[in-house]
C-alpha cells in the first residue's frame, strides 16, 4: 500500500502544523487579544492556494484556548444572507429552527445567544470577494461589523470576524460606510517559494503516504511545476501528489515515480483544482460539460453562448433524461463559473476554459469522465 491516509490530502483537511505560515498565524492571533471586548474585523488577503483558509482556521483552533467559538462559512456555497446567518446560528446551536424568520431576525437571535451565553465568536467568512461580486450584496459587512451600533442588545458582545479574499478588487462593490466598517487591519499572505513548497509537501507526504513511497526527486519536481505553472498554488501540488499516488496504486507499483507525475500532468489543469469542481452545482457541472464537449469536438479555444446553450440542453437529455434547467439557470451557471475563474468570458461569442492549450483537451476529457459518474 502506498497511502497511509489519503484523506490527509483532501482539500477539507487542515493539518495541525502549517510550515512557513507560523508567523502569519501568530500575527492573526495577536489581533484577537484575550482582553478584546468589542467587534474586530480582519482581512486575510492572498492568491489562490497560499493558505488563507488554513491560517484562519488554525488561528481559530488556538483561539479556543482564549474562550473563542470558531464559526466557518464558505461563501462560495452561500447565495444570500439567510443562508449565512442561518449557518452561523446552526453552528452555535445545533438543531435550532429558524423557519419563517427573515435574515435580520436570525442575526438578532444569533447575537442574543452569544450575549446571553457570553460567547466570544470568531467568524471566518471565506471567499467574501466572490460572494460580494456574484450576489452584488455587500450588506453583511455592515450588518456584522456594526451590529453593536444597530442593536442595543448587541452592546458588549465580542465578535472577531475574518474576511478572506484573493485580492482587494471586491472593494469596488462596497459603499463608503461598508469600507469604513471593514477597518484597515489586513494580513497579506505571499505566494509560497519553491523551497517552502518542498517543506510543505514533505510534511504532507509524511502524513498521507507510507514511508519510502515517494523519493525527494518527485517532491522537488512537483514543487518546481507548481511554482512555474500554477503560481505556487499548494492545492494544485497536493492534487498532483494524490493523483500520482492513486495512479501508482492502480498500476500495482510500490513507489510513486516521476513517470506517474508526468502522466497525471498530461491530464491535469493548473487553473482548475478538484476543490473548484466540488463546489459546482449540478447546473454548473452540466454547463461546464457542455462547453467541454464543444471545445473537444471542434478543437477550438472558445465557443459562443448560443452554441453552449444548445449543447447544454443535449447534455441534460443525456444525463438527466429531461430538460431540467432553462436559459436563466444556464446564464447563472455561466456567470458563477466566470466569477470562480473556471471559465473565461470574453464576450457572448468567446467563452473558454482557462487552461493551456496543450493540456486543454485531455483535461476536459478527465472532467467529462469523472462527472459522468456523478449524475
Amino acid at each position: 500500500m502506498i497511502f497511509k491516509d489519503i484523506n490527509k490530502l483532501s482539500p477539507r483537511y487542515i493539518p495541525e502544523r502549517l510550515p512557513h505560515r507560523e508567523k502569519d498565524i501568530e500575527e492573526l492571533l495577536m489581533f484577537f487579544h484575550p482582553q478584546l471586548n468589542t467587534i474586530l474585523p480582519v482581512q486575510v488577503i492572498g492568491p489562490v492556494g497560499c493558505g488563507k483558509t488554513s491560517v484562519s482556521i488554525s488561528t481559530g483552533r488556538k483561539l479556543v484556548k482564549r474562550s473563542f467559538k470558531p464559526l466557518y462559512i464558505n461563501l462560495k456555497i452561500a447565495n444570500n444572507k439567510f443562508f449565512i446567518y442561518n449557518s452561523l446560528l446552526e453552528q452555535l446551536s445545533k438543531g435550532y429552527s429558524s423557519r419563517n424568520l427573515g435574515p435580520e431576525e436570525i442575526l438578532a437571535k444569533f447575537i442574543n445567544i452569544i450575549r446571553k451565553r457570553k460567547i466570544k465568536a470568531y467568524i471566518i467568512l471565506d471567499e467574501i470577494g466572490y460572494y460580494v461580486k456574484s450576489t452584488r450584496d455587500s450588506s453583511i459587512i455592515y450588518d456584522l461589523t456594526r451590529v453593536n451600533e444597530i442593536s442595543p442588545q448587541a452592546r458588549g458582545i465580542v465578535l472577531g470576524i475574518v474576511f478572506i479574499a484573493r485580492d482587494l478588487g471586491w472593494y469596488k462593490v462596497l459603499d463608503a460606510s461598508e469600507r469604513s466598517s471593514l477597518g484597515n487591519i489586513i494580513l497579506n499572505l505571499e505566494p509560497y517559494t519553491k523551497d517552502q513548497l518542498i517543506d510543505i509537501l514533505e510534511y504532507r507526504v509524511s502524513e498521507a503516504f507510507n514511508p519510502g513511497s515517494i523519493d525527494f526527486d518527485v517532491i522537488d519536481y512537483i514543487a518546481d511545476i507548481t511554482v512555474k505553472e500554477a503560481s505556487s498554488d499548494v492545492r494544485y501540488a497536493l492534487d498532483l501528489l494524490q493523483y500520482a499516488g492513486i495512479l501508482a496504486e492502480r498500476r500495482g507499483d510500490i513507489r510513486v515515480t516521476l513517470d506517474h507525475v508526468r502522466h497525471v500532468l498530461s491530464r491535469l489543469n493548473p487553473y482548475i483544482t478538484s476543490e473548484d469542481l466540488y463546489t459546482l452545482s449540478e447546473a454548473e457541472r452540466l454547463a461546464l460539460l457542455a462547453l467541454a464537449y464543444i471545445l473537444r469536438r471542434k478543437s477550438v479555444a472558445y465557443a459562443s453562448f448560443t452554441e453552449i446553450f444548445d449543447e447544454f440542453k443535449l447534455v441534460q437529455e443525456e444525463y438527466l433524461g429531461k430538460t431540467k434547467y432553462r436559459i436563466k439557470a444556464f446564464e447563472n451557471a455561466i456567470q458563477t463559473m466566470q466569477d470562480k475563474g473556471i471559465i473565461v468570458f470574453m464576450g457572448v461569442k468567446r467563452l473558454g476554459i482557462n487552461a493551456p492549450t496543450d493540456r486543454l483537451i485531455p483535461f476536459l476529457e478527465r472532467i467529462i469522465e469523472s462527472l459522468s459518474n456523478q449524475f
